[in-house]
Formats: C-alpha cells, structure tokens, sequence
C-alpha cells in the first residue's frame, strides 16, 4: 500500500452490503476491516446497500455514504449499471483517495476494473474466487442439464473474476487455499491472507460437559457438508454419554434433518435471534472449508446464491454418501426401539426440553407430545393471549385510504398494530404517521425498514411485536371487522402453528382488477387443516395468515434472501417440517385490492410462476403433478421433481394452434375456445355481481391469455435459473 509521506493514506472502502448492524458474517469481517485500517489511515466508507448511514458512521467511526446499487441487463455475469461505476469514483475523486479498497467480486464489478484500469491503485477483499463455488454447485447438480448449466456460469465467472484480479494492485484472501488460487489467476500481483473465524468472546465457555453448540448459515454448504459429516462419523462413535449438540442456523436441508430425526442428542434450532452465555461454539469450518466468520446471533454470514467451494464429488460418491445416511439412521432407529423408554426426570438432559435455566435456545427440534406444547399460544400476565397484527408497506398512497380505516375498525382490536414502512417515496409515511398519532384502541407502533423486500419488512414487525400470535396482512388488503376473532379461534388446537383466511375482492374499478377479482386467489369456501406442502395444496400468502410469535422466531421468520414472491409458501412448508399443522377458516376474510394496471398484474404473474420453481427446488426432491383439462395427476413416487400445469389457457391456444397446424380444418377450434373463455367471464362476473360489457368481455380474454403467459413464461425462467421442471 502507497504510504503519502508526513500523513496519513486516504482509503475509500467500497462494499456491496452496509456493515451495521453487524449481524452476519460478512457484515462482522467488514467491520473489523475498516476498524483496522482506520487505525492507521484515514479511512471513509461507500456502501452500495441502503441503510442507517449515520448509524453505520457512528458504530464504525469512520464518514460513511450510501448509494444504493443499480443493475443492469447485459452478458456480463453481473450487470452493474453505469450509474453506479459513476458514483464509486466520484466518491473516489470527493473522499481524495489514494487507494480503493472493494469488498469482493461485486464491489469489483461496481469499480468497473473488468473494463479499464484504475484511476487509483485498488485493493480486492475476499473476491475472485467465486466461480469455485459455481463449479462445486455444478457438481452436485441433481440432473445432465443443471450440471452442463452450472458449468458454462463457473466458466464465465472464472473469465469475469480473472479480468477483475489482473486490474487490482493487490489481493485479500481468506484462506491460503485461496491465495494460491488468486496468485494462478494473476501472476505478479501482492496476495495477503486475512483469515475469517469465530468471534469467540461474544459467547461465553460454558462449564465442562455442557452441550455443544453449532453456529453458522446451513443454506451454505461447507457447513452444512460439515454438521452432515459430524452427525453421521463422530456423533455415533461418542455412545449414550454423547453431550446434546444444539445447531442454529438456517436451511438445514433435508439430509441433516433425517440424522436429526434419528440422534435423539442432535437438535436443529433454525435461527435464534440471540444466543445466551453460557455454550460452546465449535468452529463451522469442520473440514477446512471455506466459511464467513460467525456471530453471536444465531446465524452464519449470509452469502447470496448459496455460494461455496469443496472437492469435486461426482455422482456416485453422492450416492455412497446418501447410502451411509440411510444406513447410519436406520441403525439408530433399531437401537432405538430396543432401548428401554422410561420417564425422564425433570430437568434432565435430553430432546424433551430445555434444561433448567436455558430459555433462549430452547425452541429446538421437539419431538412426541413435547411438540403441542411448544405449539400452545403463551398467555400474557393477565392470562389472555395477546395478538399483534404486522402491515409491511411500500408506495401505498394509493391503496392506504381503504386499509387503515378497516384495520382502525377491526373488533376485538389487536393488542398490537404494527405498520411497517419499507423506504416509501410518495406520500405513505405521513399517512402511517397520522393514523398512528389518531389510533385510540390499539397501540399503533410505525417501524422504519431501509433494506427493501417484503421478508425483511415482516421480519422487522416480528421482532417489534410482542403478541403471542401474529397476524399478517397487506398494505392492499382490507380486512373485514370480525377477522382477528374468526382468525385466531383455531389457535385453541395445540396441534396448530398458523392459521389463513379466505381472500376475496374489494369492488373493482376497471378490467384489470375485475379480471384479478375474477381468477387471482381462488381459495375454497370450506375449511381445511393441512400437515404437508406440495405444488397444489399446503402453501397461503401472508395477505391472511396468523402464525404464533415463538414458532416464527424457531424458524427464523421469513427468508430474506427471497426478495419477493414465495416467501410466504416457504414459511408454510418450513413450518410443516417442525410437525405443526396450518388451518385453513374461510370465516377470517380480507378483501385485496388488485393491480389496477396491465404492467404490474404482469409482473406479478412473471414472478409467481418464477417462485414456482424456487419452492420446487427447495421443498420437493421427486414427484408428479400434472394439470390437465379436467383431469389431475399425482404420483409421489416419481423419481423427478415435475410439475406440469397443462390446464392454463396459454397452453391450450398453443396446443388448438399445433393442432392446427398439422390440419388446418382444426384451426377452427381457436376461435370456439376464445368465445368460450368470453362466455365463462361472463358467467364468472354474474355469480360475483359485477356487470361486464360484451366487449369488456373480450378485453379480459386478452388480459387473460397475457397473464397465463406472463405466469408460464415465469415459470419456465424460474425452471431454468433453479433447476425444477415447472412448466
């Protein structure tokens, strides 16, 4: 590093995510980057994430700016607008820098080094070595076709982060696997290694003989690969004196839940907001793997796209692995059921429940009759279950006006009403700010949320809210007067860990949100209770769930790195896996106000059928689902994860247009299908009470072939991006 002789260095430091809070890995290594360099240089920070910027400048003690990162479409593996290289050396040029330090591959993307040299020597932390994680992803790839996929995307990255690495003056790495590993990507550069760990003073030893504790983000595979390793190798071989091993952190995975299910002395806790003193913490990296360092909080570094490195392992290795799996579990299983079951003692240790003393980790993986009582609302101190109900909102000036009224007018009142706002732009901030300062039965709290998306806003209300049971709904949303009480009713089953309601339609004002009203959220008139996600059953937007506040935290509220759409289906299916049930009461009802435009209603198809087939990828490993007119087939067994919706109006023109195609006399049959969609419309609006012209008819024939293709085309995007055939 240049050293300005009789001062100090100017180093702008450029990251792609804002380090504060620090509560994720890379968030906790950004951290203590710019503390040590700010030690010894004059340090100013450029984050390309939106957030708390005086907060972040307070924490770290360094000026900090934000400029919100703009993307782009383009072949390059990561698009980043022009705009945004503008403004990263503009603060270059404003801060005088004399050296630019950019966190990882994106930050690199951002200074655009791919394509010119600097104007200022540049430093590269913890980047260029993504492609590995790539070809490790390629390799595990279930199917030919993700795997040749995977492969070409590693081959691209490699080119982009050679580009990158042989612009930089120097190279951080993490790891001395990965130093070699910049030093063959560019020959001649400085390579220094700042190696990653476990903050070990933020959690307490705990006395000898107490249990283990295992922290990290199991979404990311090295330390799933190795709590996977651990569980099937070392725990066996410990016998029955085996200290319980607690794991938080989330997305497990369907392989460490099965040895879960079979060690009675391993617990999967999901994510826990934050960890008590007094337990071990145990390295994640078990194996010599890549790893983020981890915090106190319950979670490991989150790393978009599930990036990670390992050996290469072919299929048939993953084969024997699954092999030793199976065998291992039924092996416990057998040793199991000869074990003598007696009552064990209060207090003792053991998967029956937290031991004395232990409150924050106590929400694990609870098994048999231990489970209802994890899933029995907890009253407050006068007795009565307390509800809170959470609104995120975003831009919704428009739609304000009728939800604010309903949810004032709501009977019994929410303890709690927690509205928050997710960057709003237009006028919803004053909107929220005088209905809170107007609210007289119930308490009306307004959250602010930089960081944009849905799950992050709804995770925010979750930790604001102190209810037992928490109630969703939207900014579009109008809930009827009796719907807490219809929707909380089904809480007094042990046995239930979330309730939905029914939606329905607030009046429509144009074709667009009449053709919305007439097929979007179709959901039956009887209730239901439902113990198991699949494709067509199971999954309930969070426009009207309820959901209990303990169970929410055991599973680490909504995945955030879902930035919008299938979240709340993730919620449902991750909430099935911890044995509780969802009720379905069409009693609870909230009116939803439609997208009153064509762009919008199609965007919103486009990212439906796109989350069609992240759900498939995360929550079925094989199975059939087949849509066909008037006939549905399912076969569990299926070896492929295949749903088929061959039922959708776009399909049907395609198949009317190849028929006739192959006999022109066929073709005839397009036009009697158009006129029986105009005819189903009107017989649609009429049981509805809406009045549709002959012609408006015809609009929402057009309206509707669009959607079904904007949903088919999502889903064949998401079918390709995730390797599910959804189609």
């Amino acid at each position: 590093m240049p050293r300005r002789r009789g001062r100090e260095v100017r180093i702008l430091v450029v990251t792609p995510i804002l380090p504060y809070p620090a509560d994720s890995g890379t968030r906790i290594r950004l951290a203590r980057v710019v503390g040590a360099l700010s030690r010894r240089h004059d340090v100013s920070l450029l984050s390309l994430e939106a957030g708390d910027a005086a907060g972040a400048a307070r924490a770290l003690g360094v000026p900090v700016t934000v400029e919100p990162a703009q993307s782009r479409r383009g072949l390059a593996p990561l698009g980043i607008a022009s705009a945004t290289t503008a403004a990263v050396w503009r603060a270059a040029a404003g801060t005088r820098a004399d050296v630019v330090h950019v966190q990882g591959t994106f930050g690199a993307a951002a200074a655009a080094l791919q394509r010119r040299p600097p104007d200022v020597p540049t430093v590269i932390d913890d980047g260029c070595v993504y492609h590995l994680s790539y070809e490790r992803a390629a390799a595990l790839a279930p199917s030919a076709f993700g795997r040749a996929r995977g492969r070409l995307r590693a081959w691209r990255l490699r080119r982009f982060e050679r580009a990158l690495a042989r612009r930089a003056a120097a190279l951080v790495a993490v790891s001395e696997d990965e130093a070699r590993l910049m030093r063959v990507l560019a020959p001649g550069r400085r390579v220094v290694v700042a190696p990653n760990g476990v903050d070990v003073d933020a959690v307490a030893p705990s006395p000898p003989g107490d249990a283990l504790l295992f922290v990290g983000l199991l979404g990311y595979a090295p330390n799933r690969d190795a709590m996977e390793w651990f569980a099937r190798e070392v725990l066996p071989r410990l016998g029955p004196e085996a200290p319980e091993v607690l794991v938080a952190g989330r997305d497990p995975g369907p392989a460490l839940e099965a040895l879960a299910r079979a060690h009675r002395r391993l617990r999967l806790l999901g994510f826990v907001p934050a960890l008590r003193p007094g337990r071990r913490v145990r390295e994640p990296d078990a194996r010599r793997r890549r790893n983020a360092p981890q915090d106190a909080g319950g979670d490991g570094g989150r790393q978009r796209r599930r990036l990670h490195h390992d050996r290469r392992r072919g299929p048939r290795a993953r084969a024997r692995a699954r092999g030793r799996d199976r065998r291992h579990a039924g092996r416990v299983r057998r040793r199991r059921a000869r074990a003598p079951e007696g009552p064990r003692p209060r207090g003792a240790r053991g998967p029956g429940g937290p031991r004395a003393g232990r409150g924050a980790l106590s929400l694990g993986d609870v098994r048999g009759a231990d489970r209802g009582a994890l899933c029995e609302p907890r009253p407050g101190s006068d007795g009565v279950t307390r509800v809170t109900v959470v609104v995120p909102v975003l831009d919704a000036a428009r739609t304000l006006p009728r939800t604010l009224p309903a949810l004032a007018a709501l009977a019994p009142a929410p303890d709690e009403l927690i509205l928050v706002d997710n960057g709003s732009r237009d006028d919803t901030p004053r909107q929220l700010e005088a209905f809170a300062a107007a609210a007289v039965r119930s308490k009306v709290i307004v959250v602010r949320e930089s960081r944009r998306g849905a799950s992050v806003a709804r995770n925010a209300g979750v930790r604001a809210a102190t209810g037992d049971i928490v109630a969703f709904t939207d900014a579009d949303c109008c809930p009827r007067v009796d719907w807490l009480a219809a929707l909380t009713a089904p809480f007094a089953d042990a046995g239930i860990g979330a309730v939905a309601g029914r939606l329905l339609s607030t009046p429509p004002a144009g074709s667009v949100e009449t053709l919305g009203s007439l097929f979007t959220m179709q959901l039956p008139d009887q209730p239901s209770r439902h113990t198991r996600w699949t494709p067509w059953a199971g999954g309930f937007p969070t426009a009207n769930l309820a959901v209990r506040r303990d169970l929410l935290h055991r599973l680490g509220g909504f995945d955030e790195s879902v930035a919008l759409y299938g979240e709340d289906y993730d919620l449902c299916a991750r909430l099935y896996a911890t044995g509780a049930a969802i009720a379905y009461t069409p009693a609870a009802v909230v009116e939803h106000q439609h997208r009153v435009t064509l762009r919008p209603m199609l965007r919103q198809a486009f990212g439906f059928g796109r989350s069609h087939a992240w759900l498939m990828r995360r929550h079925v490993r094989r199975g059939l689902w087949l849509a066909l007119p008037r006939r549905a087939l399912v076969r569990p067994a299926f070896p492929l994860p295949v749903w088929i919706e061959g039922a959708a109006p776009d399909k049907k023109v395609v198949a009317l247009l190849a028929l006739g195609l192959v006999w022109r006399p066929l073709l005839v049959l397009l036009p009697l299908y158009g006129a029986w969609l105009w005819w189903d419309i009107g017989r649609r609006a009429r049981a509805r009470g809406l009045a549709v012209s002959w012609l408006g008819r015809w609009g929402l024939v057009g309206c509707l072939l669009a959607k079904a293709a904007a949903l088919t085309g999502g889903r064949w995007w998401g079918s390709l991006r995730y390797g599910r055939a959804c189609l």
